[in-house]
This record gives structure tokens, C-alpha cells and sequence, in this order.
């Protein structure tokens, strides 16, 4: 933390991530669902994004395509997400998926709780994991190696 807090003091853009993250933990703490994936995009921009900033910022890295890092680590928090349903649901009785597509699939509480996926709660996942996929795509210019 006093690394953290030291490069900051170079860095001001670390601390705008800082507190990005902070305010998505802080959301975590009261919100247990997304109404839809715009709302669940938004959240990710505050609680992934930041981070993959907050590493090109420190590897002082100012040639990479910023956009294309919130998009992989917006991407990869939502894989962790469905990596978690039923962890998520159970301990946090927290959801990271678009609720307004849990509705339409008819997903209930015992879908969520299962240890295995039925086939309701697939419907949501593959389309959770296509619109991921759109997002990888545009992570696609970050993928050479940073200097640093």
C-alpha cells in the first residue's frame, strides 16, 4: 500500500483508480444484481478496468491502447463471474448476470444454487460468453508485449 501510495504521488491517474476500485468494492457490499448488461459493463468499468490502467500506468507504458485494456480486463472479470455463479449466489447471494436475461430464460434460485448448469442457466451463460467474446475481439490491438 505505501508503494502504491508513493507512486500515486507521481502518478495522480493512480489514485482516479484507486478510487474507481474502490467505489465498485463499495457497490459490492449493497448490490446483488445487474438489471442488464450495459449496468453490468458499467460496474466492470469501475471494478476491472482500473486495473489494467493502474498496470500500464505503472509500467509506465503511454503507447497502449487504453480502450482495448478496459475490454480484456472487462472481459476477464466477466468470465470470473461465470466461473463463480453458484459460489457467488450461495455465499454472496450475489448475481453477475444480466438479470433482465435471467428473466427471460425463466432462471430460478435452485438453477443458480445447483453444481452443475441446467440447461436455463446455460442459455444465459452462452450469451453472457458471446457478448464476452465481442469484447475480447476489441481487446485484440493490446496483444503485443509491453516494454516495461
Amino acid at each position: 500500500a505505501q508503494e502504491y501510495l508513493a507512486m500515486s504521488k507521481q502518478n495522480p491517474k493512480l489514485v482516479t483508480h484507486g478510487r474507481d476500485l474502490l467505489s465498485a468494492f463499495l457497490q459490492d457490499t449493497e448490490k446483488l444484481t445487474y438489471a442488464n448488461w450495459d449496468e453490468l459493463i458499467h460496474y466492470c468499468m469501475r471494478s476491472a478496468a482500473p486495473v489494467g490502467r493502474a498496470f500500464l500506468d505503472i509500467a509506465g507504458d503511454t503507447h497502449m491502447d487504453r480502450q482495448a485494456a478496459d475490454y480484456l480486463c472487462i472481459a476477464l472479470q466477466i468470465l470470473n463471474h461465470v466461473q463463480d455463479i453458484s459460489k457467488d449466489f450461495l455465499v454472496l447471494r450475489r448475481v453477475y448476470l444480466p438479470h433482465d436475461w435471467i428473466l427471460q430464460a425463466k432462471v430460478t434460485e435452485e438453477d443458480l444454487s445447483k453444481s452443475y448448469t441446467t440447461a436455463v442457466l446455460k442459455s444465459v451463460i452462452d450469451r453472457t460468453l458471446q457478448e464476452t467474446h465481442a469484447i475480447l475481439v476489441k481487446a485484440a490491438p493490446l496483444m503485443r508485449p509491453i516494454p516495461n
